[in-house]
């Protein structure tokens, strides 16, 4: 499970990806309807730290528009959209806090499981970025064990867990 912390942040990034410009009062009253802030208003200070959290963590900043009454807004709502990887890990982000907030959907949405392999993820994306070589050992049912090294220059995630390298 994410932090609730992070809750906070996709929270508020899905509120001005749907609503477009709100002023602070309104992100506050929705925040506390919501139920995210335990029924409490936003601190303007927190909203304050989320803006700079979310800008650092995810690369999106929320700006001001002084012009047309204090509303806040998505400044570059394109990068989002741009980049997959971004809009992939805010989705799934965005999921997971709308399952965690809708306890009575218990037993209403249901995952297949999670097939083997996601403990590779880590070490084949290290690897990547590190530009090394992997070193994989492999024996079917029929042969000796083989080792092979291979470098990693790109991968696919489909199905949410299964890795493929080229």
């Amino acid at each position: 499970m994410i932090s609730k912390t992070i809750n906070r942040y996709i929270w508020l990034l899905d509120t001005l990806q749907k609503k477009k410009k709100l002023t602070f009062e309104e992100i506050s009253d929705l925040w506390r309807e919501s139920g995210i802030g335990d029924g409490k208003p936003l601190p303007l200070r927190t909203f304050h730290q989320h803006r700079d959290a979310i800008e650092e963590l995810f690369g999106v900043k929320i700006k001001c528009d002084l012009k047309d009454g204090y509303q806040y807004f998505i400044d570059n709502p394109q990068a989002m959209r741009d980049d997959r990887t971004r809009r992939w890990l805010l989705n799934s982000f965005s999921l997971s806090n709308m399952i965690i907030a809708g306890h009575n959907m218990n037993g209403r949405i249901l995952f297949e499981n999670v097939p083997r392999g996601t403990e590779y993820l880590q070490p084949v994306i290290e690897s990547m970025q590190q530009n090394k070589v992997l070193k994989l050992d492999y024996q079917s049912f029929s042969e000796h064990l083989k080792t092979y090294h291979m470098e990693a220059y790109a991968m696919k995630v489909y199905h949410l867990t299964m890795v493929h390298c080229r």
